[in-house]
């Protein structure tokens, strides 16, 4: 059989890209593990966090962010973040 879109991950980043390639073609999804979204991390859809990773990544995060605001996808929520005194300038500055 013949598929228009292969995809190898079956994460949470290899079924979205699935799910929104779907209405414009057939999609084959290639999976190692004995599950989809087996490794999916609590992180990955928990928070959106446009300075995270390194210059390609955030970039496309700040492309990313108003697909999400106007799709309702992004909500206001708090967050706490916890670390030793020694190492208040390594985070958020």
């Amino acid at each position: 059989m013949k598929y228009d879109f292969l995809i190898v991950d079956g994460g949470i980043a290899g079924i979205s890209l699935g799910s929104r390639l779907a209405p414009n073609g057939s999609v084959y999804v290639l999976e190692l593990e004995d599950s989809i979204g087996y490794h999916a991390r609590g992180r990955s859809v928990a928070m959106f966090l446009e300075n995270y990773g390194n210059d390609i990544v955030v970039e496309l995060n700040k492309a990313s962010k108003p697909y999400y605001e106007k799709g309702g996808y992004l909500t206001d929520r708090g967050l706490m973040s916890l670390a030793r005194t020694q190492d208040k300038n390594s985070f958020f500055c």
